[in-house]
């Protein structure tokens, strides 16, 4: 028998795979929480960087529900597996968002990249752990 088929290793497959997930969601909910309140309490820097016109008063609704849309991913960071609807609704959604950023052009391009990289990333790395966690049981 061979290690990866011993229920011992698959377990601790598991649990890398869960802890890569985990440090990739965590960055990019950090990344998310970060940009969500800079354009809250400073959204003329925001609207400077993403060389937007002066009245903006639409960058701080979108920062509200950049905060909010990193807060309903918690319970998928704190366990992916016992949240699993939501894990793959918010992964679909990541792809979707990526759409919509690209979508808008100009500056927004730049954050429809990060989208798609992180999509990519953790949609691959939740595939790899639901895989390695449906494998780990007996």
């Amino acid at each position: 028998m061979t290690y990866s088929l011993q229920l011992g290793g698959s377990k601790e497959l598991a649990q890398n795979a869960a802890a890569q997930y985990r440090t990739a969601l965590a960055v990019y909910l950090a990344i998310y929480a970060i940009a969500g309140l800079l354009a809250i309490v400073l959204p003329s820097l925001v609207g400077h960087a993403l060389a937007l016109a002066p009245p903006y008063g639409g960058i701080r609704p979108v920062g509200g529900l950049m905060l909010l849309y990193a807060a309903f991913q918690l319970p998928v960071f704190q366990h992916a597996m016992r949240s699993r609807v939501p894990a793959l609704i918010a992964t679909a959604g990541r792809f979707l968002l990526a759409l919509l950023w690209l979508l808008a052009g100009g500056y927004f391009v730049w954050i429809a990249l990060f989208e798609i990289v992180f999509a990519v990333l953790l949609a691959w790395l939740i595939y790899k752990y639901m895989a390695a966690e449906l494998m780990s049981r007996p």
